[in-house]
């Protein structure tokens, strides 16, 4: 289910509209592919999704970590990138994502991890990246 998820957290980046207007389709996991060009983002799972039990039986919900890297030549266009992203995960407090329903989306602050210093003579590019930790059902929800 979370390789379900995970295509689902992509579509949904996709058809937002100030993400799309920025990368259009190009956001990848878990690396983007070689030659693509700026900006792109990638993005990962960072943790297994974690479920809690209850007394009766897994609880239906689960809690994973994302990492969302925003790639730009320009520092000021990653960061943009980062913030439409920001923008996109906490507009959608619940809902649906792709089937599933989401309970809560929680995204840390953006952070600039672009390495500076081994630029070297090659082109910067700028990493702008966020964490998004996200709350939803184990299962796609059945809807009539």
């Amino acid at each position: 289910m979370s390789a379900d998820f995970t295509k689902a957290l992509r579509d949904f980046l996709i058809a937002d509209t100030a993400v799309n207007a920025i990368v259009g389709t190009k956001i990848a996991m878990p690396l983007q592919p070689q030659g693509q060009s700026y900006p792109y983002i990638v993005f990962g799972r960072i943790t297994s999704p974690s479920q809690d039990n209850t007394l009766d039986s897994p609880d239906p919900v689960v809690y994973q970590d994302y990492r969302i890297d925003c790639y730009a030549y320009k520092s000021y266009d990653a960061n943009n990138l980062a913030w439409a992203v920001n923008d996109a995960l906490e507009g959608l407090f619940s809902g649906t994502m792709g089937g599933f329903r989401i309970f809560n989306i929680d995204v840390g602050d953006i952070d600039n991890l672009t390495d500076l210093e081994n630029a070297g003579s090659e082109t910067l590019v700028y990493r702008f990246s966020l964490n998004a930790e996200i709350k939803r059902s184990v299962k796609k929800i059945i809807s009539y």
